[in-house]
């Protein structure tokens, strides 16, 4: 991979000059993204000598970094990993093109609430070539992809858009583009609202773009031109901040020659007009012809924002990093970073939390390295909000206060200690697992550097949804003859009024109290994908929603399954072992194997994996459970899952 020094820049409109931080990040990168939650956190993604990684920042480093597993790999200036995070940063999504492999797949790869990765064909088209795909997750699980379409039998280049419903298959849209020649580096970005925006280039010289609500669809959105100065307008990122105004930048070519500005357009709400761009860059500078990089903008409020790029001329001998300001209408240039590095496609990367902005881009020795700067202190409990309702089993609590006078932070629930922490920014995970519901008291006590102290409390209400899951159906596997469908449905109020099930949008059955199943005939459905959903009803009006998608394909569930605890115990020693039996289901045809899965407050986990003719399943389990819940599963040679034969244990002693 070619390599070449680069000029790194950062513009922002401040009000005034908080403390800030250069980080080095420790991990190499070649690509990279980050992304910000409701939560405070923030998600990064990269990719190191092809393979992937996924982790989180905190206290300024990269935490819970592990490696993402299924994504083979894959190089090549065209792929570009945008993150998208779900508001509450329980998703984390991304789409790719794995071009050494196939470049006619847009794959989806994905992160789901139990912390398990996924990847999956969105798109597949034989003979049309796909490039610069970005994924966008919205507030309501809703998947929203866009990529450009290449084909030899025409020259359109149409914004392809793919959306995929929780639980849903992934449906090709209508283009969002006009039916233009040219359109070209579609991104895609969903807000700390859920709301999905996208933008896009046409004939490298005017931006498009297009909004769509939690849910939405976005070929039922209009399309919204942005204003061009002198200068032709490509590569756009867009942010939207607290105050819902949307924040725009782009390169904008100067003709001619490789000249160009940063020029920046803010709309004050989604879907509105957007203001005549500024020169975020001030001046002209010189890009290399063919390494260069995206621009990417994230904003408080109109009045702190923040730009950053990368440059480097093809006659550049000491490149610099700048970062800019803008104070009182004016933009003015710092240096970030003096020796930085970038390869096709490298491009700086932003996100914002509520009290933080930070930009990660690679420095000369591959390494990620991070600015990043607290964008306004408080005097007390930042997080969560006074009476704001909130769900365990950890409840992080937040004080961004400042550490130049401040050296320490001791919180409290109820009045009792759950820690102190002695660095910005002051927070800690309050493990809310055994409390009671209702009302909690939440207090700090800060210690100055002068050695004064000083307090703030708020309450909070522990309160959570209702939790439910569909048990024993298997997403993507088969079903065939008469299947039970199986809910777990717990709720901490016992205050849940109902849980309806519905099979393809038709409401089958309304149920009030447990037992939570249905008995399912599925003769006579057609070939191909049904969608099963459960949606549980608290009286307090929140709502929590499961959903699977299946197939129909010759695959049955095993018969007869029993369970028993069974305990032996002898003078030297004690142990407890749930054993499971079984029978093949004559009907299968093939029987590769059985999967048997352990079932603990509706949440599935693979245990073991049974050869086919093997029918009994042992596991020691600790001496003190009394309730324990399996399903078990065929597998057919061709890799299809049945759904689950389901038991569920109880000690009688």
């Amino acid at each position: 991979m070619k390599l070449i020094h680069i000029l790194l820049i950062l513009v922002f409109l401040v009000v005034s000059v908080p403390a800030q931080e250069y980080v080095d990040l420790k991990e190499e990168g070649d690509y990279f993204d980050i992304e910000s939650d409701t939560n405070n956190v923030v998600h990064i993604f990269w990719i190191r000598q092809g393979s992937a990684f996924y982790g989180q920042i905190k206290n300024n480093e990269i935490v819970n970094k592990e490696s993402v597993p299924g994504l083979g790999y894959f190089s090549g200036h065209k792929f570009r990993p945008r993150l998208s995070v779900k508001p509450d940063g329980s998703e984390v999504h991304l789409a790719y093109t794995p071009r050494d492999v196939d470049p006619n797949e847009i794959r989806h790869a994905y992160r789901d609430s139990s912390g398990n990765w996924h990847v999956k064909s969105a798109y597949k088209e034989s003979g049309r070539l796909v490039q610069y795909p970005a994924c966008a997750v919205d507030g309501e699980g809703v998947v929203h992809i866009i990529f450009i379409r290449y084909s030899p039998d025409s020259p359109s280049l149409p914004v392809m858009y793919v959306r995929k419903a929780p639980g849903g298959s992934y449906k090709v849209m209508d283009p969002i583009s006009p039916k233009s020649l040219k359109n070209i580096w579609p991104d895609i970005y969903s807000d700390k609202k859920g709301n999905v925006h996208a933008i896009w280039s046409i004939s490298k010289d005017t931006l498009h773009y297009r909004y769509a609500e939690a849910g939405g669809d976005l070929t039922n959105s209009k399309t919204i031109n942005l204003p061009v100065k002198e200068q032709k307008n490509k590569q756009p990122d867009i942010f939207l901040d607290e105050e819902d105004n949307v924040h725009v930048v782009a390169m904008a070519y100067h003709v001619p020659g490789y000249q160009v500005y940063i020029d920046y357009f803010m709309a004050s709400l989604p879907g509105s007009v957007f203001s005549s761009p500024e020169h975020a860059s001030i001046d002209l500078f010189e890009i290399h012809a063919e390494y260069h990089s995206d621009a990417t903008v994230a904003a408080k409020n109109p009045d702190l924002v923040y730009v950053a790029w990368a440059q480097g001329a093809s006659n550049d001998t000491v490149p610099k990093v700048k970062m800019s300001t803008k104070i009182d209408g004016v933009w003015k240039k710092i240096t970030l970073d003096s020796d930085a590095v970038m390869a096709k496609a490298t491009r700086p990367v932003s996100t914002m939390t509520r009290n933080r902005v930070y930009i990660v881009w690679r420095s000369r020795n591959k390494l990620m390295k991070m600015y990043t700067e607290v964008i306004g202190y408080g005097t007390g409990i930042t997080a969560p909000a006074d009476g704001e309702n909130v769900c365990g089993p950890l409840v992080n609590i937040e004080a961004n206060i400042d550490p130049q006078t401040v050296s320490s932070v001791e919180f409290f629930v109820d009045g009792t200690s759950i820690g102190t922490s002695e660095t910005e920014p002051f927070s800690i995970d309050w493990d809310a697992s055994e409390a009671t519901l209702g009302e909690h008291n939440v207090s700090i006590t800060a210690t100055k550097t002068d050695g004064s102290t000083s307090e703030d409390s708020i309450t909070v209400v522990l309160n959570c949804p209702p939790e439910l899951s569909i048990i024993n159906l298997v997403d993507g596997g088969c079903i065939s003859g008469t299947v039970g469908v199986e809910l777990y449905v717990n709720d901490d109020t016992d205050d849940v009024s109902k849980v309806e099930l519905y099979i393809d949008g038709s409401l089958k059955k309304t149920m009030i109290a447990a037992p939570y199943s249905y008995t399912w005939n599925t003769s006579g459905l057609s070939s191909g994908n049904h969608t099963v959903k459960a949606i549980a009803y608290e009286g307090a009006g929140r709502t929590t929603t499961d959903t699977v998608t299946v197939k129909t394909c010759p695959v049955y569930q095993p018969l007869n399954l029993t369970g028993e605890f069974s305990l032996k115990q002898t003078i030297f020693y004690r142990e407890s072992s749930a054993v499971l039996k079984w029978e093949n289901n004559p009907a299968n045809g093939s029987v590769a194997e059985y999967k048997i899965y352990r079932i603990v407050y509706g949440k599935k986990e693979l245990v073991h994996t049974a050869d086919n003719g093997t029918f009994t399943f042992k596991e020691v389990i600790d001496d003190s459970v009394t309730v324990l819940a399996y399903a078990v599963t065929t597998v057919d040679n061709s890799g299809n899952e049945s759904p689950g034969a389901f038991v569920v244990l109880e000690k009688t002693e």
